[in-house]
């Protein structure tokens, strides 16, 4: 056991990280295309906040490692869960086109450049 309450804190994640798993499995479900469903950054970040919060319970009670191996798996998980939030702020949204837009220029400006060089 590495500290006191350690199994009511671990429940407890599990209570408020449970709805998060249900909403992407109904979002997969309902998804009209499930091959493009994956190719969504945010869907991949919530696949990541989910998997880096249920990898570590099963590495501790399938492979019977020690619980230090899981909670250094567990560092990622508050950041990933933070991340799945990203989706509702338009201005990031209209920042990250506006970069997907620059990156499909750049070929051309380093081609312009080679030129000019």
């Amino acid at each position: 056991v590495l500290f006191p309450g350690e199994a009511f804190v671990s429940h407890a994640l599990l209570i408020v990280e449970a709805p998060f798993a249900l909403e992407l499995m109904f979002r997969f479900w309902v998804c009209p295309n499930r091959d493009m469903f994956w190719l969504d950054p945010y869907n991949l970040i919530d696949l990541l906040a989910i998997g880096a919060s249920v990898v570590p319970r099963v590495v501790v009670t399938v492979l019977d490692l020690e619980q230090e191996v899981a909670y250094s798996c567990r560092i990622f998980s508050p950041f990933l869960f933070l991340l799945r939030f990203l989706r509702r702020f338009e201005h990031f949204q209209l920042l990250a086109s506006a970069f997907a837009a620059a990156a499909q220029a750049l070929p051309v400006l380093l081609y312009t450049c080679f030129l000019i060089a």
